[in-house]
């Protein structure tokens, strides 16, 4: 099966290299390494910027993979993972 092609928000990133998304009322799983921005993986994905990926189910839950940075906005206030608000 195709993985399902996506948009999400960044609502928190660590300095460890991962982070999570929310998508379709949700959080997913992000690692840096599946990220690109501008054809490089970038140093870090900050809280709003819009992301487009590959959803894909794992054990653990859902993940990004292929992810692509496609807007650099970030907002005034916080943005918590809908599972965790």
């Amino acid at each position: 099966m195709k993985p399902e092609r996506a948009v999400g928000t960044m609502t928190s990133f660590r300095a460890e290299g991962y982070g999570w998304l929310s998508w379709n009322g949700t959080c997913v799983w992000i690692h840096i390494r599946d990220t690109r921005d501008n054809g490089k993986i970038p140093a870090e994905l900050k809280q709003g910027w819009r992301i487009e990926f590959d959803v894909t189910e794992t054990p653990r839950g859902l993940r990004a993979m292929n992810a692509v940075v496609v807007d650099k906005v970030v907002p005034k206030e916080a943005l918590p993972c809908p599972q965790t608000a």
